[in-house]
């Protein structure tokens, strides 16, 4: 569809304010691709055949301690969702974007000074602390998005964050080959830089004000973001309506405190009704089958990887094209995702993961059965790694995010976010943190067809289970949770 110049006026609000917002996401995805090429600069005393004079002076590190390394980014973002419903809910969307994109700052000098005396508590202290940050950005750019968005744009703008998730891991490969670990940690400042700078900007969510009074600058909000046809647009109220309120201002003081705790004791039990759990149940399945479905090993440990299956390809080549192919796929799904719809995404991205997958645990079969990978098929291993990115960033990579925004209700969106970012980033943790035991265990190949598994399973439960959310406002999708309204569905 081509806009003409008055509707990319109407839309440039929406589309800049998911800009500045996936800023957040563009330095997560650094910080997971940081771990594929610093834990090799900063461990390894010679690299590619030279003296690598960055490396820790007591390097090489205990694998336990590399372990760390790598899943203590998670282990944060775990304590990062569970704090997010706070600033979330009292700060607002937009000031709580600002406060991660502080700590990303703080977590990333902490990296880069470390290497002044060789401190790994330090570089574990700041990968804890982007973890927080991760944990915090994860659910608010989401809501923030999807809140400030038109649902015809939803779709479209909400693959966003994983567009640019995909663009910082990308740079994170291809600046990481070339510069120091420490180096790399002092690149990733900008991004959470310009977030703040750009958050500085930006109005509030008109349903966070909206939703704590604050009316006249919730009208303010959603005419500035264009969003006047959506349902969920405040309105003021009217002359007689302010009047009658400043009349019964001295009744109704009476009864506050009563209003008040039979408020508290609705939101309690619609909580645990239907219209919410069934929502965040379905949030956190896809979460669980995201984290995996296997490509998150392939991100974080990429070099490990092509180093492990014997490819005859260079490790560092073979990461940089691995890096460009997430980066046009997801890009893919950005045009997909209002077209096609959530479910038919999901359904093809497990299947393509499902074969590609499968076909490189048979590689780190016939590894184990030989001592190297035979040079005739050398060039596997690299195709079914970039087949598996290409389906997990049309489908798995970005509409779990996407969808987690539609999914919620607005008087739960908080807690929800925070409960299924952690659901996400536990899984995480435990897949990075034991992949190694699971490896001395299973073997690699028997590790990757546990994924197998996982991607099959992850196509009859969107088959299944879930409904389609394209072109639905946010108000049509909580009617269909609540029973009030059904959706077309399978």
């Amino acid at each position: 569809m081509i806009l003409n110049f008055p509707q990319l006026r109407k839309i440039w609000p929406q589309v800049f304010a998911t800009l500045i917002s996936s800023m957040a996401y563009l330095t997560v995805g650094i910080m997971r691709s940081w771990a594929a090429t610093a834990v090799p600069s900063l461990n390894k005393p010679e690299l590619r055949g030279e003296i690598n004079e960055w490396a820790l002076a007591t390097s090489p590190q205990k694998p336990e301690i590399i372990s760390w390394i790598v899943s203590t980014l998670p282990l944060g973002a775990i304590c990062g969702s569970l704090i997010s419903s706070f600033p979330l809910n009292y700060l607002g969307r937009r000031p709580t974007l600002i406060l991660a994109g502080t700590i990303f700052i703080i977590a990333n000098l902490l990296i880069g000074l470390a290497q002044l005396d060789d401190i790994v508590p330090m570089i574990l202290v700041g990968r804890v602390m982007g973890g927080i940050g991760v944990g915090i950005t994860m659910p608010a750019t989401v809501i923030y998005i999807s809140e400030t968005t038109h649902s015809s744009l939803r779709g479209r703008l909400g693959c966003i964050p994983a567009l640019l998730l995909a663009l910082g891991v990308l740079l994170g490969y291809a600046i990481g080959a070339g510069v120091a670990w420490h180096q790399l940690a002092y690149i990733s400042l900008i991004p959470p830089g310009i977030l703040i700078l750009g958050m500085c900007f930006l109005p509030e969510s008109p349903v966070w004000l909206t939703r704590n009074g604050k009316v006249q600058l919730a009208i303010k909000s959603s005419d500035w973001f264009n969003l006047e046809n959506e349902s969920t647009k405040p309105t003021a109220p009217s002359a007689n309506s302010t009047q009658e309120k400043e009349n019964t201002n001295t009744t109704e003081d009476n009864g506050k405190l009563e209003e008040a705790q039979a408020e508290q004791q609705e939101i309690t039990q619609k909580f645990i009704s239907r219209g919410v759990l069934h929502p965040l149940s379905l949030s956190m399945v896809l979460m669980f089958l995201q984290s995996w479905s296997g490509i998150n090993v392939l991100v974080f440990k990429t070099v490990e990887i092509f180093n492990a299956v014997g490819s005859s390809i260079d490790d560092y080549v073979a990461t940089a094209v691995v890096g460009i192919v997430q980066l046009v796929a997801t890009g893919g799904s950005v045009v997909l995702a209002d077209k096609a719809g959530r479910r038919i995404l999901l359904m093809i991205s497990s299947l393509v993961m499902t074969v590609s997958i499968g076909i490189l645990g048979l590689c780190f079969y016939l590894k184990g059965s030989e001592p190297l990978m035979p040079d005739s098929i050398g060039w596997l291993p690299l195709v079914c790694i970039i087949l598996a990115f290409i389906g997990f960033s049309v489908g798995f990579g970005p509409i779990p995010f996407l969808i987690m925004g539609e999914l919620f209700p607005a008087r739960y969106r908080n807690i929800l976010g925070s409960i299924s970012s952690v659901t996400n980033l536990t899984t995480l943790f435990f897949l990075l943190r034991f992949f190694t035991d699971m490896t001395r265990a299973m073997t690699f190949h028997g590790v990757f067809w546990l994924y197998t598994a996982i991607n099959l399973a992850g196509f009859f439960f969107v088959f299944f289970f879930l409904p389609e959310t394209k072109g639905r406002n946010l108000a049509e999708i909580e009617d269909h949770f609540s029973g009030r309204k059904k959706m077309n569905s399978a």
